[in-house]
């Protein structure tokens, strides 16, 4: 998911031919057409396999406004993704609340247990959401960095 993420906000931040120039100095390779849709498709296929390889594009002469662009795309991502995480938390902080005989405890009180709960017990549903708002969370602190330095 998180490689889902990063094609989306790299394809949205750049223009088509910036990204495939982008994309060949960072080693992706694809078999390139004369016509311009197909060319795009090869490529963004070869993008994909590319990011999911591990693999990175270099934003290393990026301009201020795309990497702007890029943070402002990624925090809303990360908006988006933490809503979809709350249910989950929720369900667990209350679960572990009603299991517990301590009284006086606030509901806060039992946030810590229900992400440890989740992480033991969540599965590859719960697990892909953390690796994503991890990735999200190093692209953010990554461009903010890049920024900083601008």
């Amino acid at each position: 998911m998180a490689n889902k993420h990063h094609f989306n906000v790299l394809r949205n931040s750049y223009g088509m031919k910036e990204l495939m120039e982008h994309g060949k100095k960072s080693g992706v390779k694809w078999e390139e057409h004369k016509d311009e849709g197909v060319n795009w498709f090869r490529f963004s296929n070869a993008l994909s396999r590319h990011l999911e390889n591990g693999g990175d594009v270099s934003l290393d002469d990026t301009d201020r406004d795309t990497l702007v662009k890029m943070f402002n795309h990624y925090s809303q991502l990360l908006e988006l993704h933490k809503k979809g995480m709350v249910p989950h938390v929720r369900a667990a902080m209350s679960k572990i609340k009603s299991e517990d005989t301590t009284t006086g405890k606030s509901h806060m009180d039992y946030l810590n247990a229900a992400y440890q709960h989740l992480d033991a017990n969540g599965g590859p549903e719960w697990a892909e959401k953390v690796s994503t708002l991890r990735h999200i969370h190093g692209q953010l602190a990554s461009l903010s960095g890049k920024l900083s330095k601008q």
